[in-house]
């Protein structure tokens, strides 16, 4: 599960992709908040976690760079 926080911990955008098969996985993300706003250009905290069918959860987190002043380049 996807989700995008600000440099102020505020979370800006979830994406619940819900019950995937065994495959690799890939999510995107526009550079816009939940109302579909786009965000004000600053670093981000993407953290993906995803949960297997027997409970084991595992997450991992990065950072992007967000301008969209340049056109959404995302880093």
């Amino acid at each position: 599960m996807p989700t995008d926080k600000s440099q102020r911990g505020e979370m800006v955008y979830l994406l619940n992709s819900g019950e995937t098969p065994l495959m690799d996985w890939e999510a995107k993300w526009d550079g816009k908040d939940n109302s579909g706003t786009l965000v004000p250009n600053g670093v981000y905290t993407i953290r993906v976690t995803a949960k297997d069918r027997a409970g084991n959860e595992s997450s991992f987190e990065e950072l992007v760079n967000v301008n969209n002043a340049a056109g959404g380049v995302y880093e």
